[in-house]
């Protein structure tokens, strides 16, 4: 498609698809799997992958736009460049932060024993988990700004 972030959302909805079609309620209700998984754990760790190049991708367009926008009412453009690498820089760092922290407590799920939690449910916490933290840290640094 030859756009980064429309790919980027087209992987995570066809990621969506197969986790959805392989486990959790709709193979509960339907009592068969529609796309079976050899390591559903596995899959579901990489939709980390696929959401990180998602959040890369939205921040080089706007890396672009605000660069686009700044050098054209005459702002110094280095000075635009190293504000704006600054910026993705700290982002990204908390970002990845807020992914290890809910990557170390998904895969604590998928690796204890517990037979109440699948890995299915395990994703969502982690999903929840990295949208609550990485929000949080984005409110914290508009704040303060």
């Amino acid at each position: 498609m030859n756009n980064i972030s429309a790919e980027s959302w087209v992987a995570l909805i066809t990621a969506l698809i197969i986790s959805i079609t392989s486990q959790g309620y709709i193979p509960y209700i339907l009592h068969v799997v529609l796309i079976p998984l050899r390591s559903p754990a596995l899959f579901d760790g990489s939709i980390v992958i696929i959401e990180y190049s998602l959040i890369t991708s939205q921040l080089y367009g706007n890396y672009v736009r605000y660069m686009r926008e700044f050098s054209s009412r005459g702002y110094d453009e280095d000075e635009v460049k190293y504000a704006l690498n600054e910026l993705v820089r700290w982002v990204l760092i908390f970002l990845t932060i807020s992914l290890s922290a809910s990557l170390i407590i998904y895969y604590a799920i998928v690796v204890t024993t517990v037979p109440l939690i699948d890995p299915f449910t395990a994703l969502v916490i982690f999903a929840v988990t990295y949208i609550v933290i990485s929000r949080y840290l984005l409110t914290r640094i508009r704040g303060s700004s």
